[in-house]
């Protein structure tokens, strides 16, 4: 690592719970409030951005996994008979 150059596993770590703390204060599970101080603002906003995309819902990832959990468990079933 060089000097006054952050390592990008520290990098990282700032970003993640930046973004983590970004979150409303109901659904986070820690609240860091210098990290986002730590992370360059285009790499919180485009991850940001990545992950809100990805995540809309919370419900529909529980269904979505649910299900896949009930489909698994017919095809191991129907092995089985």
């Amino acid at each position: 690592m060089r000097q006054k150059q952050s390592s990008t596993t520290a990098e990282g770590m700032a970003l993640v719970r930046a973004i983590e703390a970004s979150r409303p204060e109901g659904k986070r599970i820690c609240y860091d409030p210098i990290a986002r101080s730590m992370v360059p603002g285009y790499k919180f906003f485009l991850s940001k951005l990545i992950i809100d995309s990805a995540c809309t819902d919370d419900s529909s990832l529980e269904q979505s996994s649910s299900s896949s959990h009930e489909k698994d468990t017919s095809r191991i079933s129907s092995r089985r008979a």
